[in-house]
């Protein structure tokens, strides 16, 4: 039975992450909540991580394009978070795109996905966001567009433009954050940079791989003016790496096609639909009968502190939203 929520009783379960279950609301039009737990928040001590989330998603939300989910309404009540977001259907996840196409994508349809992607961070970081997790996992396409998922790791940046805390995937972090410095929008053009050379060539680049040798393989399978966007998103200086908005702007995302995107999109679901992917077996199930089990241990654990920490929490959430509703769960 799926969980009620402040705007209605949800048809479906979307996705479900370490501290979030995402539900699908009817429309018309239809669209997303994310639920959060609070005893869950409180006990992984990710309730100013919400109020980031929510400071992020609220200063992108004017002029939000397409390519950037966008908040719609928030609340609480004593028991879970929610916020209610907007959804692009149907939609097919990056990642699984991306695991379907092992040696890369299409030279258009990657373009296509690069313009979306660089259009929608320059509008995040016009409102001076972070998104600081560009990463696979965090990006649908919908109709030939690529739509940035989860704010959940971004952060609305100072006057001094950047932010010192950890925070995403390692594989598509920018070097200055892998140090753990102080790093600002430049390193989502960085992420953004990885995401491209893992489209055009089925494998990420910019942890242990030399830029140089990232930027060949690009060329080869995508001709100089990819290679060209790559390079300059690659950058290690990042006051020298290319902006969103100049990537958006490229030559080469410019002749991206949303066609070539989205025949990638309809074959995956497609096959999804047609039961091409055998079942997981094996190993797979009991890794996830121990992430399973994992998750229930957290789960109780949570449940057992939240008493104790439940006021600070509740101050966080109240500042971040507003009073709480009564209780909806």
């Amino acid at each position: 039975m799926l969980p009620p929520t402040p705007w209605g009783t949800p048809v479906a379960l979307l996705g479900r992450g370490g501290l979030a279950e995402v539900y699908l609301l009817p429309g018309p039009p239809p669209t997303a909540v994310k639920l959060m737990r609070k005893p869950h928040l409180a006990f992984l001590r990710a309730a100013p991580s919400v109020a980031h989330e929510l400071a992020a998603l609220r200063a992108a939300a004017a002029g939000c394009p397409a390519s950037v989910v966008r908040l719609l309404a928030a609340a609480h009540d004593g028991k879970a978070v929610y916020l209610r977001l907007s959804a692009s259907l149907p939609s097919t996840p990056l990642d699984a795109l991306l695991a379907a196409n092992p040696r890369g994508v299409p030279p258009a349809a990657a373009a296509r996905l690069a313009a979306g992607l660089a259009g929608g961070l320059a509008h995040l970081h016009a409102a001076a966001v972070a998104h600081r997790d560009v990463a696979p996992p965090n990006v649908s396409v919908s109709g030939g567009q690529a739509v940035l998922l989860d704010l959940g790791c971004a952060k609305l940046l100072g006057e001094g433009g950047s932010s010192g805390t950890w925070c995403g995937r390692v594989a598509y972090m920018a070097p200055e954050r892998r140090a753990r410095r102080p790093h600002g929008v430049a390193a989502d053009c960085w992420s953004l940079g990885v995401v491209a050379v893992e489209a055009l060539t089925g494998e990420a680049s910019g942890g242990e791989e030399e830029e140089a040798a990232a930027v060949r393989r690009v060329a080869a399978a995508a001709g100089e003016a990819a290679a060209d966007l790559v390079a300059r998103l690659l950058r290690a200086d990042a006051t020298a790496r290319m902006s969103a908005a100049e990537a958006a702007a490229h030559e080469w995302c410019g002749g991206g096609e949303a066609a070539a995107l989205a025949r990638l999109a309809d074959a995956l679901q497609l096959r999804g639909e047609s039961g091409g992917e055998a079942e997981a077996g094996g190993e797979e199930d009991e890794e996830a009968a121990w992430e399973a089990a994992e998750q229930e241990e957290v789960r109780r654990r949570a449940e057992a502190a939240w008493p104790k920490l439940r006021e600070a929490c509740e101050a966080i959430f109240v500042g971040a939203i507003g009073p709480a509703l009564e209780d909806v769960l």
